[in-house]
């Protein structure tokens, strides 16, 4: 493919550039029409490279008035005509064909040879005279040539500039940059390639650097770099947040394989630089640099042998933007490339010797053939599953979608085979119009929105197929993948998996050229590689009539509530469809503009009944003008909990289930129909995440520090008197709870505010709040944890000691005076059922400071037995006994109760802000310790 051909070109040795990019940039673009690129601009030393371009600059500046055309056969004609009058005085003209002069062995007569140019229209000149020297001469005769060839040749070792050698340039950087300036063509191309070497650049010929370039007097943007980095963008790159100091003066973050850095300043004589880069233990390296110094430090980095990638850039104006880059096609060999560079010439690659031979005698063979296949499976089923998605990227999107002004054509979806899934929307192009660019421009702006947004790589846009015409007179077919193919080395870096395929059209009716827009989903339909953690999965189930057919008022009803949730942003990630409704929907999002991937599944995988769909929303009450059935949560494994008791009893025995083995969605039958099935629900999650709501600065940097210490994600909401609840707040808040595992609520840290006890409560007791509490407990099976004020909010919701919010509460009795804030409080454990108690004894007992204020449990004598269940630590004297004395009960509750555990024990709550004491001596914090510890075993079970 010549799409694939071009990206191996930017991405491997200089040699090999050197000889294919132009003729590549030239091959049959437009042999009728013309050419495209006005100007081409190459920043290099090799003197044959810059001779071609000289000569189509030229053919640019003679043609301004437009009396010669810019096409293929003027170009080759004009370049010939170049030749013959500058450069070689054996070169000769007819008009039509272009002749050799050259003497005979041991004769002093004089030979004519027709060069055969017009036989290799495709090809750059000097590729076209070089080839025909080797199709038309005899091994006699090649040696008087030589001076010919030696001009007209970039393969002889004998006019090769020494600094563009490959042996002294370990790897090659080539930044295309395409300027538009107006919609019809691009109007320049400039390549720029390092030419710089190092002595010791080998030991780095495997690494990559990835630059984000930026302002540096602009904070923002380094704050969008961390905040980044703290959502999980770059987390493929293993990131621990501990600084680093290897010579940089700002170090921002490290990597366990690689260093996160920030620079400032770089100056080639640092040596504890020189000792970094040639250090030969990192493998990659992620860095921030300065836009004044980009250039200076790309160059530096290159010469060391490094891969350079530049993933985003920004200024004061534009936010970041980053392009992750996953993979790169390195390593292969130059052969199995250049195998792929030409369609009818075989070229054998002398690694050793520099040099390329071109031997067209020499025929495709079965080894070959089964190299170019093994190449093209490489560079095409590269695929990441490990690739974590960001849970809090807030990163906007910037650039305006374009919407080309083109006719639609609806295409049904076709499954071309079992990796991809091709076709979500269409636009017509005429053979020759020039709205392809704009086309694929849209078609990439769509696709760099979902990666933005922290989506996997591999779930946005598998494939973009050209359905083309079947006409062999015109040559749209090559310009259109040559144009495309420049416009992919933009998005490949993006998108590494992203293959690109073209199909010729059998239905002659059809006078265009039809594009698949560029969002699909890989067949093989995986569920946490569809939806994010926190979402809330519904069925929507399509009314049918007697024949099976929808009912097509509810039908347009669904789809356009679809849409709606899409453009609303409560459908954010996939859509799973089954076939039956594939074609319709999509082209209702695709008009729409929506960015949503779209998974087909068979006709009746879900719940066995075809033409439904399955959606994963962030508000559950957008959807209450849709008919549909709740499945469950997703959790940040990416596994489902399906408890829902509003579905009848003949789809509970036919539920949803993932083979991890076949990749699908299939139905699992039970044989007791009617008998409610035990649904498991696995918790593996590599990291689980820590949300804390809290009214005490000091606490929430408590919780943070142990976050770090146990590898949880960590979020946190501030809430005091000055916050103001509305609706926008309340929504964040549900939001944050949806997607954590594990939820703190501390109070504040004095009791002399008299709002303290009500801002909490005011806040959690709303009930969007109190259905995401709800579904955390219930459907999630995640950890709630309390302390102070906190518990007392609970109570006051009967979250405790119950375990949900439809119990009757607890009642708190307060008297003010009694606590003696000084002294530090002993209690023991007494009860260790739970997921919060694994690593914690009946017996152990542990400090903590006084309570906030002189909340007290006053528990009925006659519900004796539930509270010692529902109780799990007792305040303690120093005699190891229960105590009503206030030096040792401070509270004065009854039977000495420290601390509330709910039924099912995944929520706890203490009278007392155990977390103050975090930073005293062991004996006082190691409560925390084991309970945080306990809550990362639960998780990994």
């Amino acid at each position: 493919m010549v799409l694939r051909k071009i990206f191996s070109i930017f991405s491997n040795s200089l040699s090999l550039f050197e000889l294919n990019f132009l003729s590549l940039i030239l091959k049959e673009i437009d042999s009728t029409g013309y050419l495209n690129i006005e100007k081409i601009e190459i920043n290099g030393l090799n003197p044959h490279l810059k001779h071609s371009i000289e000569i189509y600059n030229q053919l640019n500046i003679i043609n301004k008035d437009n009396t010669l055309p810019r096409t293929v056969k003027n170009l080759r004609s004009y370049a010939t005509q170049h030749l013959i009058k500058s450069n070689h005085t054996n070169l000769f003209s007819d008009g039509k064909n272009t002749f050799l002069k050259f003497k005979t062995e041991n004769t002093d007569s004089t030979g004519i040879v027709k060069l055969g140019i017009s036989l290799t229209s495709a090809d750059s000149v000097e590729d076209s005279i070089y080839k025909s020297l080797l199709k038309n001469f005899s091994k006699g005769l090649s040696s008087q040539l030589s001076q010919a060839t030696t001009l007209l040749s970039a393969r002889k070792d004998t006019t090769r500039n020494f600094s563009t050698n490959p042996s002294n340039i370990p790897k090659l950087s080539a930044i295309v940059k395409l300027n538009r300036t107006n919609e019809n063509h691009i109007n320049a191309v400039t390549i720029g390639i390092s030419n710089f070497s190092c002595p010791d650049s080998k030991k780095n010929i495997n690494k990559i650097i990835l630059l984000i370039i930026g302002d540096k007097n602009d904070n923002h943007f380094f704050e969008s770099c961390n905040n980044l980095a703290e959502d999980g963008f770059f987390s493929r790159f293993s990131i621990n947040f501990s600084p680093v100091n290897n010579g940089f003066p700002f170090p921002l973050f490290s990597l366990n394989e690689g260093l996160d850095i920030y620079l400032n300043k770089l100056n080639d004589c640092d040596k504890s630089v020189e000792n970094l880069f040639f250090s030969g233990i990192k493998n990659s390296f992620l860095t921030c640099i300065g836009v004044d110094l980009s250039k200076e430090i790309i160059q530096f980095i290159q010469a060391r042998g490094f891969t350079v990638l530049e993933i985003g850039k920004t200024n004061k104006r534009d936010r970041i933007r980053i392009f992750n880059s996953d993979s790169l096609v390195s390593d292969i060999y130059l052969k199995d490339i250049d195998l792929l560079l030409y369609k009818n010439i075989v070229c054998d690659i002398t690694e050793t010797g520099n040099r390329i031979e071109i031997i067209p005698q020499l025929s495709l063979n079965d080894t070959i053939d089964a190299k170019i296949r093994s190449f093209q499976d490489f560079i095409g089923c590269r695929k990441d599953n490990s690739f974590y998605y960001a849970n809090n990227v807030s990163v906007p999107y910037k650039g305006i979608r374009q919407i080309v002004p083109s006719n639609l054509h609806s295409v049904y979806p076709t499954i071309l085979n079992k990796n991809f899934f091709i076709g979500l929307s269409s636009v017509c192009i005429e053979c020759l119009n020039n709205t392809f660019s704009g086309c694929v421009n849209s078609i990439i702006l769509s696709v760099f929105k979902l990666v933005l947004k922290g989506y996997p790589i591999h779930q946005v846009a598998s494939a973009i197929s050209l359905f083309i015409k079947n006409n062999d007179e015109s040559s749209y077919k090559e310009k259109l993948l040559v144009e495309l193919g420049i416009l992919f080395t933009q998005i490949s870096f993006s998108i590494p998996n992203l293959c690109i395929e073209t199909f010729d059209l059998v239905n002659e009716t059809i006078p265009c050229i039809v594009n698949a827009y560029a969002l699909g989903y890989t067949n093989n339909f995986l569920v946490k590689e569809s939806f994010l953690p926190g979402q809330k999965l519904f069925l929507l189930k399509i009314k049918k009539d007697e024949y099976n057919i929808p009912d097509p008022k509810y039908f347009i009803k669904l789809c356009s509530s679809i849409t709606i949730q899409i453009l609303s942003k409560n459908i954010t990630s996939s859509i799973v469809i089954e076939e039956t409704l594939i074609s319709t929907l999509m082209d209702l999002c695709i008009t729409a503009n929506c960015g949503v991937s779209i998974a087909p599944v068979d006709n009746g995988s879900l719940f066995g009944n075809a033409g439904n769909a399955l959606v994963s929303v962030n508000d559950v009450k957008e959807l209450d003008n849709i008919e549909s059935v709740y499945i469950g949560v997703l959790d940040n494994s990416g596994l489902i909990k399906i408890t829902n008791n509003n579905i009848s009893i003949n789809e509970m025995n036919n539920r949803i289930y993932f083979n991890n083995q076949k990749n699908k969605l299939y139905l699992e039958s039970y044989t007791r129909l009617g008998e409610n099935p035990v649904v498991s629900f696995h918790k593996h999650i590599n990291k689980a995440q820590l949300l804390v709501i809290g009214s005490d600065k000091y606490s929430i940097d408590i919780f943070k520090f142990i976050s770090q210490k146990y590898g949880l994600f960590f979020n946190s909401k501030y809430v005091n008197y000055q916050t103001q609840i509305n609706e926008e707040y309340v929504k964040s808040i549900r939001y944050d709870i949806s997607k954590a595992n594990i939820v703190v609520i501390c109070g504040e840290n004095i009791s002399s505010d008299k709002c303290s006890e009500d801002y909490l409560y005011t806040l959690i007791s709303r009930p969007s709040i109190l259905d995401a509490l709800n579904e955390l407990i219930l459907k999630n099976e995640g950890l709630i944890l309390s302390t102070a004020e906190g518990t007392k909010t609970l109570f006051k919701l009967g979250l405790l000691p119950y375990g949900t919010t439809e119990n009757e509460t607890q009642t708190l009795y307060s008297d003010k005076g009694t606590v003696e804030k000084g002294i530090l409080y002993r209690i023991r454990i007494s009860n260790i059922y739970g997921p919060w108690m694994q690593d914690l004894n009946i017996g152990d007992v542990f400090y903590f400071p006084a309570p906030i204020d002189d909340t007290s449990l006053m528990v009925d004598s006659s519900k004796i037995e539930f509270w010692q269940k529902h109780s799990f630590a007792n305040y303690i004297d120093f005699y190891g006994d229960f105590s009503q004395d206030s030096l040792s009960n401070p509270n004065g509750s009854n039977n000495a109760i420290a601390g509330v555990i709910s039924s099912k024990g995944n929520i706890v709550g203490f009278f007392a802000p155990i977390e103050k004491t975090y930073y005293l001596l062991e004996e006082y914090n190691s409560i925390m310790d084991k309970l945080f510890s306990s809550a990362i075993k639960y998780f990994k079970i």
